[in-house]
């Protein structure tokens, strides 16, 4: 009986998941922008990833902190995907890499909280997928969700480097 509901339980995960997924996509589609500024955010980034994958050196010169606030790294890589691949496809990818954050956040998690119940620190994991930030940043290509990624990976491998250095009795610094 205990395996029977741990099959349900692990499929009901799944379904919610991918269920949560498919609303993003469909949003994708639709062109939601729950946030309210996302859409605009998108539009003065495309000028910058157009301005850095046709010339390095001109957009270099135009590219100023002073209007533009964040790093030209993730506007020159973009710019130079954007030579190979459509924006529009480059927006579904990054919505794809986007939806592993929830996956990243259920995995701290468990890793934080050892002797709760899986299933419900999955189902709180999935609540991400429910904030408006996130759903309008994955879907309008903004670089919120991507330093999320970065910043929840680097504390998942600090919790588990931190294991293993409680378990481990002869590791040292």
């Amino acid at each position: 009986m205990k395996k029977l509901n741990y099959n349900i339980l692990y499929n009901l995960r799944t379904l919610s998941f991918f269920f949560l997924s498919l609303t993003l996509c469909i949003s994708f589609y639709l062109g939601e922008n729950s946030s309210g500024g996302a859409k605009y955010d998108h539009s003065v980034t495309q000028e910058f990833i157009i301005l850095f994958s046709d010339n390095l050196e001109n957009a270099y010169d135009v590219y100023r902190p002073s209007v533009n606030p964040h790093l030209p790294f993730y506007y020159l890589i973009l710019g130079k995907l954007s030579n190979f691949v459509d924006l529009n496809i480059l927006r579904f990818l990054y919505l794809l890499i986007s939806i592993t954050l929830p996956l990243i956040f259920y995995k701290i998690l468990k890793l934080t909280f050892k002797n709760q119940n899986k299933n419900i620190l999955f189902f709180i994991s999935l609540i991400i997928f429910l904030s408006p930030y996130f759903r309008s940043s994955a879907i309008w290509l903004t670089n919120d969700n991507l330093t999320l990624i970065f910043f929840s990976l680097s504390l998942y491998y600090f919790y588990k480097s931190e294991r293993f250095k409680n378990n481990n009795q002869f590791y040292s610094i």
